[in-house]
């Protein structure tokens, strides 16, 4: 015999995981220290900053625990240079 749900709304935490590309300052980056002289990654600084945003967005739609996020100099997918003026 099964049983039987209660009608209703279940609400769960659920996990979510995605990557997403965000560019950086050159004020937000800084060398990698485990990589080479011309490997750069964000500072911790602008990593808290982007999971704070993120945070706050999610959160205007939904209800946000915990937000982590993470990237190195391995993750870089290219680099446009300043416009000098």
């Amino acid at each position: 015999m099964t049983a039987r749900k209660p009608a209703g709304h279940y609400t769960f935490k659920v996990f979510c995981s995605f990557q997403m590309q965000f560019t950086f300052t050159e004020k937000e980056v800084q060398p990698d220290p485990g990589g080479r002289k011309e490997d750069f990654e964000p500072t911790d600084a602008a990593l808290r900053v982007l999971e704070q945003e993120l945070a706050e967005h999610c959160g205007q739609d939904y209800v946000v625990e915990n937000v982590q996020v993470e990237a190195d100099s391995q993750s870089l997918i290219g680099f446009e240079p300043s416009p000098k003026g």
